[in-house]
């Protein structure tokens, strides 16, 4: 199923086992993985460890930061 509502969600590109993902992080701080093209893969995150997961979402709100604070 695709993702369909992505408003309230940062996506996160990236690639997980070598495969080209994306990541979407909710308000609550849950993730959904999904494969390029938008669709749920629970397939693909099952090839992730969590921790592999969290830490990408890590570096992305790092990033963010990091763009908000230098006015990028």
């Amino acid at each position: 199923m695709k993702i369909q509502n992505l408003n309230h969600a940062n996506v996160i590109e990236c690639k997980l086992a070598g495969i080209p993902a994306q990541i979407a992080v909710w308000r609550d701080d849950t993730y959904t993985v999904m494969d390029r093209r938008g669709y749920e893969a629970p397939w693909l995150e099952r090839k992730a460890t969590v921790s592999e997961i969290n830490a990408l979402i890590q570096l992305d709100a790092e990033e963010r930061l990091d763009r908000h604070q230098t006015g990028e």
